[in-house]
């Protein structure tokens, strides 16, 4: 038998655990552009915002000529944005 405190400590910390960032460094991404254009990428830095979302930061290695380039976006806890999913 578990006292109220002991309860109430117990559903306070359920509460506080966030749920852990949806992607890792290194991990890769599908992003489809507002055009259409599909652009694969690998991960670099994953920071969660104040709205419980993850602000993904990733370089381009597909298509080949925006290898320079990187792109953010914005997921849920789910890995999944706006255009953006995880690569299969």
């Amino acid at each position: 038998m578990t006292s109220m405190l002991e309860a109430t400590d117990m559903m306070v910390a359920k509460q506080s655990t966030e749920a852990p960032a949806p992607y890792r460094c290194g991990d890769r991404i599908c992003a489809t552009s507002p055009e259409g254009t599909r652009y694969l990428a690998r991960v670099e830095a994953v920071k969660r915002t104040a709205a419980g979302e993850f602000t993904v930061l990733a370089a381009v290695t597909e298509p080949r000529r925006f290898r320079s380039h990187l792109l953010t976006a914005t997921v849920g806890a789910d890995g999944y944005g706006p255009a953006v999913r995880p690569a299969a």
